[in-house]
């Protein structure tokens, strides 16, 4: 290979090198000591009650209280949900955090569920005395 096909060729890689799909521009760079960001990150679920579905909009989901795995590109939502209480939809924003890491805002994410709207209440009913009607037409208890 001749001197100038080499020189060629080293230099498409190292510009392939100093561009990539990370969103600050990533990769390795000869004039860039950024660390890349990651590509998913922790976060911290919990709800009350305990116990709660939490499900991201990027798809992972648990039962709280849990942690999950979530890719970093975006803002995102987590919803909570538990039978017999309303879901809650709580926004999650994504922000760079110190070197390279990602920070989630709130961490961790929490929901306060509330009872479901028009949610059946069981009445305690109690005993209803006979009818005056019921009680005369009853037999007389026979005497000994």
């Amino acid at each position: 290979m001749s001197r100038m096909r080499v020189g060629l060729v080293l230099g498409a890689a190292l510009m392939l090198l100093g561009c990539s799909g990370w969103p600050n521009g990533g990769g390795l760079s000869l004039f860039d000591s950024t660390p890349p960001i990651p590509a998913a990150a922790p976060i911290e679920l919990d709800s009350e009650p305990q116990g709660a579905q939490a499900k991201t909009s990027l798809g992972p989901s648990c039962q709280t209280p849990c942690s999950l795995q979530v890719p970093t590109g975006a803002p995102f939502s987590v919803t909570f949900s538990q039978d017999g209480y309303a879901p809650q939809t709580v926004p999650v924003q994504v922000q760079p955090g110190e070197d390279g890491a990602v920070k989630f805002t709130p961490n961790p994410v929490y929901a306060e569920l509330g009872p479901a709207p028009g949610g059946k209440k069981k009445k305690k009913t109690a005993a209803k005395p006979p009818s005056p009607t019921a009680a005369a037409a009853a037999p007389a208890p026979s005497p000994r």
